[in-house]
């Protein structure tokens, strides 16, 4: 098998575009997890990056395995709350929560991701038109002037949009350019909720589950 960054570069020089689904507060994450996570993203010049909280659908094998350890809170596994979890961390809430938080600051912070949207066109070719066209011309008409107000005139990272709208024109990569920038404006807005999301919850455990790891957080 190649590394995975390695493998991820071939995909990307046949103009194939990879996302990601990642989900922390596993049991083998680390201090350096976030640390880790950020790193893998940049290094790959993935532009959508998931980043998910663990959860324990109800009736599945995770979820016998962590009611039988103790370790399930006395909750909904998904909620309203972009930051639900029915999991008793063993990291800790705080911690998981924390680098939960971190990861989506660096990852979507508007500079940093507008320039890896540069280097993962420099690395795909924009698709180099092999793939169609990514957004229909009626989407791209309707959006453009909206982008052009909201991330090129009001936001204050408007310089980086800017220089690379002018680098995609040049490169002919206009319409790549479209498809990844709309998804940036969701994913930077979207970045601003999780931050302002709620702190670790505090419910209780599940009652008659024996042999749950203290957790400060969730004892309060």
């Amino acid at each position: 098998r190649r590394p995975l960054l390695e493998s991820g570069r071939i995909l990307q020089a046949h103009g194939l575009e990879i996302w990601a689904g990642l989900i922390m507060g596993l049991d083998t994450d680390s201090p350096q997890t976030a640390d880790q996570i950020v790193s893998f993203v940049e290094s790959s010049a993935i532009t959508m990056a998931m980043v998910n909280l663990l959860n324990a659908p109800v009736g599945t094998q995770l979820w016998r395995r962590l009611k039988a350890a103790g370790r399930l809170l006395d909750r909904p596994p998904f909620g309203d709350s972009l930051t639900d979890t029915n999991v008793v961390y063993l990291e800790g809430a705080e911690e998981v929560f924390r680098q939960f938080h971190s990861v989506w600051r660096r990852l979507y912070e508007p500079r940093a991701y507008l320039k890896r949207i540069r280097e993962n066109l420099a690395r795909t070719g924009g698709g180099r038109g092999e793939l169609g066209v990514l957004l229909a011309w009626r989407l791209r008409l309707r959006s453009f002037p909206r982008l052009i107000w909201q991330l090129g005139i009001r936001a204050p990272y408007r310089g980086a949009f800017w220089s690379l709208l002018l680098w995609s024109l040049r490169k002919g990569m206009l319409d790549a350019f479209m498809f990844q920038i709309c998804l940036a404006y969701h994913c930077i807005r979207f970045r601003d909720q999780v931050l302002a999301a709620a702190r670790p919850p505090r419910p209780q455990r599940i009652e008659g589950a024996v042999g749950a790891a203290q957790d400060p957080i969730l004892a309060q």
